[in-house]
């Protein structure tokens, strides 16, 4: 396994390069970017708008989707600690 450090220098390279092609969706790729150069862990669902992407790259064609996002596992957050939906909760303290 590769050092966290390493593995944000390679996605950062992705990112950068998905970024100058101005896709449509350069707002979230330029968000994930910003997380990962600042330290943060990226959320899962971000990771995985990056896949479809990834998985075209000539380091990645041998692999699955569940083998790219274990390679870049250290760098993405597994955390859904959320705050837990309440099953209670209703519309009538908007009704009343």
């Amino acid at each position: 396994m590769q050092h966290p450090n390493q593995l944000k220098t390679e996605l950062l390279k992705y990112l950068q390069f998905y970024l100058s092609k101005k896709l449509l969706m350069n707002d979230v790729l330029l968000g994930i970017k910003q997380r990962l150069i600042m330290d943060n862990k990226i959320s899962t669902p971000q990771f995985h708008s990056l896949l479809s992407f990834l998985e075209r790259e000539k380091k990645f064609k041998g692999m699955n989707r569940k083998q790219i996002f274990d390679h870049f596992l250290p760098l993405i957050t597994t955390d859904n600690s959320k705050e837990p939906i309440n099953a209670t909760t209703n519309l009538t303290q908007f009704f009343s």
